[in-house]
């Protein structure tokens, strides 16, 4: 992996020109559910990353490619990454063209990750569409660091049983899944939130209290939904946020959200998605 360094590098705190990398394809395949599974070679990133972080790979196609475009981190091994991503434009329509060997211009790993629940906490994750990634890489991670499997409950939400993504590699890991179709083809009828609210009705009812912990990612319409749901049930929510990403790393400010701020005359004021974020905690943001 050939990495080019890039000088003046700011305090963390503070936007910064991250290390440039030329990242090699190992592969690039069909995954269920209109999705694709791209993994590149990437050591320092493999190394380091976490979940909620994300790369921005620039994808040269004809007639486009000027911006990198931001991608999850589904999980690492070794010295690889994995990316799962959906041809939804001309760009990753084009990237499904890649093939082995081929090489991506990159920048990352960037952005927060996911504070941890509590050992004992219920620990529900709720996936829309193609924001599955994120979480499934927090599920590992809790996995690894001896969280039980009974505890982690995961929501796999789609339009319909065909475009649901990794649910069997989800179902894998052990820990209890659940496929929400919007049409009702497959598991729960409704939209993922159906499914928490669910769950979370249950929780109340259980005699044994617990507390839990909700994590989400997916369309912003999804999260403002999750994110009520959480005010109702006052319970910890943390928000991957999704967003387009001109430069990825704080410059630019195409990705700012409006957020609670006590410390400001306006009650109110902005965070970077790619910079702040992605990861925010679900009472700060302000939807409008």
């Amino acid at each position: 992996m050939e990495r080019r360094r890039c000088p003046g590098k700011k305090a963390p705190d503070s936007p910064y020109m991250p290390d440039i990398y030329r990242l090699r394809i190992i592969s690039n395949s069909e995954a269920a559910g209109d999705a694709y599974l791209l993994t590149l070679h990437a050591p320092q990133i493999a190394r380091s990353c976490q979940p909620g972080n994300f790369v921005q790979l620039k994808i040269d196609f004809p007639g486009g490619g000027l911006w990198r475009r931001p991608f999850s981190i589904l999980d690492s091994d070794g010295d690889n990454i994995r990316i799962l991503y959906k041809a939804l434009g001309r760009g990753t329509s084009y990237l499904t063209c890649f093939t082995p060997d081929m090489e991506l211009n990159a920048i990352g790993a960037l952005g927060n990750s996911f504070s941890e629940p509590g050992r004992l906490d219920s620990i529900v994750l709720a996936g829309g569409g193609i924001g599955v990634p994120p979480l499934y890489f927090l599920a590992k991670d809790l996995l690894d660091k001896g969280y039980l499997p009974e505890n982690i409950h995961f929501f796999n939400g789609a339009a319909d049983a065909g475009a649901l993504v990794f649910l069997d590699e989800i179902a894998d890991l052990g820990v209890s899944t659940y496929a929400v179709t919007e049409d009702g083809s497959m598991g729960i009828k409704g939209f993922v939130t159906e499914g928490v609210m669910q769950f979370l009705m249950g929780v109340k009812k259980t005699p044994v209290k617990k507390d839990t912990s909700l994590y989400a990612c997916g369309p912003n319409p999804m999260l403002h939904v999750v994110s009520k749901l959480a005010e109702e049930y006052d319970i910890n929510c943390q928000l991957a946020l999704e967003s387009l990403m001109p430069c990825g790393f704080g410059i630019c400010m195409g990705c700012a959200v409006k957020v609670r701020d006590k410390n400001t005359t306006e009650g109110y004021s902005f965070r970077r998605v790619c910079h702040e974020g992605p990861i925010f905690n679900a009472r700060d943001i302000i939807w409008e």
